[in-house]
């Protein structure tokens, strides 16, 4: 719970806050799995062909599920719970360096040849999935605890008290995916 906000802030205003990183976050997560297949494959991006994208997608795989193996009671109990907000700049911190790092491999690698390229590019998406994970876990604990916090939504400014309930949460995905 928040007994007395988090920076002088009070429940209600948290809960506007993260229900709006929230919404922002899924609209990232949208856009990020909109265009990757698609730069994957197009002649500007990687130039894969469909052999080489799916052995990309293989790889992509293979280290999310030993990653979440190893990873999940830890990322579950212990950063999210301890400090969220740190838990979002950190997810969000290894997204955007993966998204940039993603961006050099054309630049250093023949296309559709180098079998370094495809292992940087199943590394760098990893880690970009594993940092949004973090991200959109660290905020819908944020948002639970200010809904938790927060008894009633009379500081909440008009049109935004549906946000208290846990049933807002399935909107603000749809918003952000639609966006």
């Amino acid at each position: 719970t928040l007994p007395q906000g988090w920076d002088g802030l009070g429940a209600s205003y948290i809960l506007v806050v993260a229900s709006l990183l929230q919404l922002c976050s899924y609209a990232v997560i949208g856009s990020i799995e909109l265009s990757m297949p698609l730069w994957v494959v197009s002649p500007d991006g990687m130039g894969y062909q469909s052999q080489r994208t799916g052995m990309a997608c293989f790889g992509t795989c293979f280290i999310i599920l030993q990653a979440l193996k190893r990873m999940k009671p830890h990322l579950s109990s212990l950063s999210i719970q301890k400090n969220p907000s740190r838990s979002v700049q950190i997810g969000i911190l290894t997204s955007c360096i993966s998204l940039a790092c993603i961006y050099l491999i054309p630049l250093t690698s023949k296309h559709d040849k180098s079998l370094l390229g495809l292992l940087c590019l199943s590394t760098l998406g990893a880690f970009i999935y594993l940092g949004l994970v973090l991200g959109v876990m660290a905020v819908d604990h944020i948002r639970a605890t200010a809904i938790s916090s927060s008894n009633d939504c009379s500081n909440l400014p008009s049109g935004l008290a549906f946000m208290q309930s846990h049933k807002s949460s399935p909107v603000l995905v749809f918003l952000g995916r639609l966006v």
